[in-house]
């Protein structure tokens, strides 16, 4: 999903509204792409990050107490 936001949205978005930007001014452009590579990125990256390492936290704790473990 994030590689979806990141690589194609802005792209597919643009396809549509580029006839309409050739008449904007050029900030608003940059602002634009800006706004969709750097927010998109970021805010899904660590969505995902964050879900990685709660699963990884998890695996983790699982190895160190099989490391630890002892039978009688």
């Amino acid at each position: 999903m994030s590689c979806f936001t990141f690589f194609f949205f802005p792209s597919f978005y643009f396809r549509f509204f580029f006839n309409w930007f050739l008449f904007l001014n050029f900030n608003f452009l940059i602002y634009f792409f800006l706004f969709f590579y750097f927010f998109n990125f970021f805010f899904f990256s660590f969505f995902w990050l964050f879900i990685f390492f709660k699963k990884f936290n998890k695996l983790l704790e699982s190895f160190h107490f099989n490391q630890n473990y002892k039978e009688d």
